[in-house]
């Protein structure tokens, strides 16, 4: 299978097919976190500080 361009489409087809080898349905969670688009990791700074915390001037 080559990787699609939308990942949470992906996502979703891989679960109704596993849904369909199981012969039953996934939990409701495990399903929306397949509807939600994957968290990007933080990005960090040169100081090696993650992005989210304000620079701290004097």
């Amino acid at each position: 299978m080559k990787p699609d361009r939308n990942k949470e489409e992906s996502n979703l087809t891989y679960l109704e097919e596993a849904e369909e080898k199981q012969g039953s349905k996934l939990p409701e969670n495990v399903r929306e976190k397949a509807d939600k688009p994957t968290k990007l990791p933080k990005k960090k700074r040169a100081g090696g500080k993650e992005s989210y915390r304000p620079l701290q001037r004097n």
